[in-house]
């Protein structure tokens, strides 16, 4: 229904100015370069709530900053992404929208909300208020090392809703 895509054309041109000491410790081009927000032309047949939660969500990933990638990243870096995206929609008010629009949602893609549990690679994992992936209590086992992204490349996983 909706997605965030960086400009090209702004990346390459943060890329050329790597090199200048004015820019030097700030975050990666990715996560400073302008984008677009494409919306479905679908999106227009759904209920003005859905709407909004489309939208609030994909505005998140706009604003979604590296540091906050990171400290959800560790199960998938598409749920980690998603996760961000829902915490800032969350954050400004659209939790009713997000939590009425979650069950048309592909749960593969979008993982869960906060207080709902998914399973993956044999482990549960609840997300907590914060928006972070915590085992399920009783369960002692560490967060997996960060796996390399595959350009394109759903995350496997045996996800659900509960």
């Amino acid at each position: 229904m909706g997605q965030w895509v960086l400009d090209p054309r702004d990346v390459e041109r943060m890329c050329s100015q790597a090199a200048e000491p004015r820019i030097w410790g700030l975050p990666a081009a990715e996560w400073r370069a302008s984008g677009v927000i494409f919306l479905s032309r679908e999106l227009a047949g759904l209920p003005l709530s859905q709407m909004v939660a489309v939208v609030a969500h994909e505005c998140g990933h706009a604003v979604t900053r590296e540091s906050e990638f990171t400290k959800r990243d560790g199960i998938s870096s598409e749920w980690a992404s998603e996760l961000c995206a829902d915490y800032h929609a969350f954050r400004w008010g659209f939790e009713k929208e997000i939590r009425a629009h979650a069950p048309f949602r592909s749960l593969a893609h979008h993982a869960c909300l906060p207080g709902e549990t998914i399973s993956e690679a044999g482990r549960e994992w609840r997300v907590d208020r914060w928006f972070h992936f915590r085992p399920v209590a009783g369960r002692r086992e560490a967060l997996p090392a960060p796996r390399p992204a595959l350009p394109g490349a759903a995350p496997r996983s045996s996800a659900r809703r509960r």
